[in-house]
């Protein structure tokens, strides 16, 4: 992304990176969301996310489902503490 906001995070500098392991028009992507330096190196010391973000057709409506998976719960408090 070449936004001059990318980074700004309630004046914090904060970078991340994206995966995408799976898209599957209009029902599904999944992906794997990482902190990482400006340059996309992923932080070793900080928890990865396993997001799955669902699509569904609800009564002429599109419900968002969006979940978040960690390795484990202490990765997950890592994560609540920041």
């Amino acid at each position: 992304c070449t936004d001059e906001n990318q980074g700004d995070f309630f004046g914090q500098e904060s970078w991340g990176l994206a995966v995408y392991k799976k898209m599957v028009a209009p029902e599904v992507i999944l992906y794997t969301d990482a902190f990482s330096d400006k340059d996309g190196n992923v932080a070793p010391d900080m928890p990865e996310m396993q997001i799955s973000v669902f699509f569904k057709e609800e009564s002429q409506q599109t419900l968002l489902e969006i979940k978040s998976a960690f390795a484990s719960e202490e990765a997950l408090m890592q994560v609540l503490e920041m």
